[in-house]
């Protein structure tokens, strides 16, 4: 009885989340983001976005500027999908590195109010919620 109570709630409230792993590659001078992400809250927020790519998508939600606070342009460098989850990769030149570097991740705020998207770098995490404004890289 427990257990189908517990697998009732979890199924009543599911946990709105993404996973971005923030790397840079000192050789190219390049900061890559992978984002895990479920398909159908992709899915959803393209849904809401008729037209929209899913590179436009993910270049609107995630957003990284320079040291001096000037918008650093990404580029699309694809996806992949794995069972019900998608990976989705951006990268962007960083020729002063990632230090002082800060991102902004609103993807599925949009879909989801209970949205939280943990973005992990090298150097520590960041958590970001609906509101949040752009935080420095660790």
């Amino acid at each position: 009885m427990v257990m189908a109570c517990l697998a009732a709630w979890c199924l009543a409230h599911p946990i709105h989340t993404t996973l971005t792993n923030v790397t840079f590659d000192r050789t190219t001078a390049q900061v890559t983001a992978m984002v895990r992400a479920f398909s159908a809250d992709v899915d959803k927020a393209l849904a809401r976005r008729r037209g929209t790519t899913v590179a436009d998508y993910a270049r609107s939600a995630i957003a990284l500027a320079d040291q001096a606070g000037r918008p650093v342009p990404t580029t699309w460098c694809g996806s992949r999908t794995e069972g019900d989850v998608v990976w989705l990769c951006l990268r962007a030149r960083a020729p002063r590195g990632t230090g002082g570097m800060t991102l902004n991740d609103t993807l599925l705020f949009e879909v989801f109010d209970d949205q939280v998207n943990i973005v992990m770098t090298e150097h520590g995490s960041v958590l970001f919620t609906k509101g949040d404004s752009p935080r420095r890289l660790p």
